[in-house]
């Protein structure tokens, strides 16, 4: 088995429970499940942490883009009129910003209902705000669709095969376009423990700044920025 980051095959036991293993990898630190086994598009619309979806939730949503400093400057680095991709929307709270800042903004989630939601409350059309299925970025890719500005914001750790997920983003990405990314940090503070979010089939890997910068850099990304919260 090699790592899903890095390729590399020097991996040691990290965490152990009665249904998972976690590997740490000693290249470049990864540390991701043994088995990578991702949830599909019913559990994240069924399962209890997803499924309790609300108008108010979605207009929190974006009053959390509109109120951080980091998204108005990253966006309006943008060209005008420029597109952007939202990859794992939630309701598109950004996307209704990145409309509000006269982007060109597109959402794909795999939750139909927080996607209904969002359609509602933002006056979205079905083209801004789509469901999405594992096939939708390769459909994307294969009508020769492309963006200037790709997030994909709380959804890396999600993945079975996260090199896969930033190679389909390449595709669809200008020549000279933005990948914005967010995952938890695996060297956050955590006071209480780990939220069981953090294990399988929710989330499959934790990284890492240096981590994600390094996978990034094989691509031939250059690093813009980075932020911690």
């Amino acid at each position: 088995m090699n790592c899903p980051a890095c390729n590399e095959h020097d991996l040691s036991i990290q965490e152990k429970g009665v249904d998972f293993t976690f590997l740490r990898c000693s290249s470049c630190e990864l540390i991701f499940t043994e088995t990578m086994k991702a949830g599909d598009e019913e559990f994240y619309s069924q399962h209890e942490v997803y499924r309790y979806s609300s108008s108010d939730d979605a207009r929190s949503q974006k009053l959390f883009f509109q109120r951080t400093s980091f998204f108005k400057k990253e966006l309006k680095q943008i060209r005008a009129g420029g597109r952007l991709l939202d990859v794992g929307c939630g309701y598109g709270g950004l996307v209704s910003y990145a409309g509000d800042l006269g982007l060109n903004a597109r959402g794909i989630d795999f939750n139909a209902q927080q996607i209904e939601i969002g359609r509602s409350v933002f006056q979205l059309t079905e083209n801004q705000l789509c469901y999405a299925n594992t096939k939708t970025l390769q459909e994307m890719i294969n009508n020769n669709v492309k963006f200037d500005c790709i997030c994909l914001f709380e959804v890396l750790e999600h993945v079975d095969d996260p090199k896969n997920l930033i190679q389909q983003a390449v595709d669809l990405l200008e020549d000279d376009g933005t990948i914005l990314i967010s995952c938890p940090n695996e060297d956050r503070l955590q006071p209480t423990g780990r939220v069981y979010v953090d294990y399988p089939p929710h989330h499959l890997t934790r990284w890492k700044p240096l981590t994600l910068q390094a996978m990034m850099e094989k691509f031939d990304f250059t690093l813009c920025r980075s932020d911690f919260d």
